[in-house]
């Protein structure tokens, strides 16, 4: 076999593997996408509906769920956020929250990233009023009981020093 034909025979078997189509997932994207989009909806929807136990139920109840809140470990444990949310609950009269924008990026066929603006109004009584707008940022992972958050992140939004 002459030498020309060995290289072209080399660069044949080498080149014919970029030719082919790139390997398929083995897991739907647009499936994650659609479930943590759920997940998202139903934060909003119980939060509305000050169903606060639905609300719990979007939060991994595992030894490796934390909620940061503005930079600091706000909860632990999900132990330390049910018991807070638990205690206000009942001083809500009204709530509005409203998903003002999102973003959902699937990691796995199990595991996500979302983040999504919110604003917000909770009424506690007359003239005890709080509004707060921010994003919440966090990891998602499909279990038994839906998708829930094993890690998140509330930000608010605060006027900045100009410099």
């Amino acid at each position: 076999m002459s030498r020309a034909m060995r290289l072209a025979m080399i660069l044949c078997a080498v080149s014919f593997p970029a030719c082919q189509s790139p390997p398929q997932k083995a897991w739907d994207e647009e499936a994650v996408r659609g479930g943590v989009e759920e997940a998202v909806r139903a934060y909003e929807r119980s939060f509305n509906q000050k169903k606060w136990e639905e609300t719990l139920k979007l939060y991994a109840e595992d030894g490796r769920f934390y909620w940061v809140e503005d930079g600091r470990v706000a909860y632990p444990s999900y132990r330390d956020l049910a018991a807070t949310v638990r205690s206000f609950y009942p001083t809500m009269q009204d709530v509005q929250f409203e998903v003002t924008s999102r973003r959902i990026t699937p990691l796995s066929a199990d595991l996500a990233h979302a983040s999504f603006g919110f604003s917000s109004r909770f009424v506690m009584g007359p003239e005890q009023e709080l509004k707060l707008a921010g994003i919440v940022t966090g990891v998602l992972q499909k279990k038994p009981e839906g998708w829930q958050f094993i890690v998140g992140h509330a930000s608010t939004q605060r006027d900045r020093p100009s410099g």
